[in-house]
């Protein structure tokens, strides 16, 4: 998530100005942990998984891997596979949301997930949804998330339906 920091500096004349400065709150994933702060400023929180195997961010459906998140519904679990973080984005402006992703194994076009985005960390917004085979190779994507700009914005990684097979996995390079 990258958003510039607004500032604005009362002058002896009573004059404002405004000092603007750009962060980033990144993950790339390179420690197995879900508190990875790799950007020039930090996470709210930690990465929350949803996943029917459990195991933290070392196994299970939902894990880190090889320096990046691994996603999966190998145990066909029936319940929606994710991960969810949170950012502070109050007092900021020109936030956007990068990621950068790509899918392994034999997915098919009924292997679907989606990006999201929340501003109060519960109710999530849809920001593009996808098949597996329309993604061929790294897919990188950028999402205006100023509208979502809270204290309490959240980004979720979601499986919707599918990647059941033992090979198949959406997996994300960065966020």
């Amino acid at each position: 998530v990258a958003f510039a920091c607004v500032a604005l500096l009362a002058a002896p004349t009573a004059a404002w100005f405004s000092s603007c400065q750009y962060y980033s709150a990144i993950d790339n994933f390179n420690a197995v942990s879900y508190s990875n702060n790799d950007g020039t400023a930090d996470w709210a929180n930690s990465w929350q998984e949803n996943d029917p195997q459990g195991g933290g961010a070392s196994s299970g459906s939902v894990r880190i891997n090889n320096d990046d998140l691994w996603l999966d519904d190998s145990t066909n679990s029936g319940s929606q596979v994710y991960a969810t973080r949170r950012i502070n984005l109050a007092d900021t402006s020109d936030q956007k949301l990068k990621v950068q992703f790509y899918t392994v194994g034999n997915v098919e076009k009924y292997d679907k997930f989606e990006i999201e985005v929340s501003s109060d960390g519960s109710y999530f917004r849809t920001l593009e949804s996808f098949k597996a085979t329309d993604c061929s190779g790294r897919t990188s994507r950028e999402y205006n998330i100023a509208k979502y700009a809270t204290a309490h914005t959240a980004i979720r990684v979601r499986i919707t339906e599918g990647f059941h097979a033992s090979d198949e996995a959406l997996i994300f390079d960065w966020i």
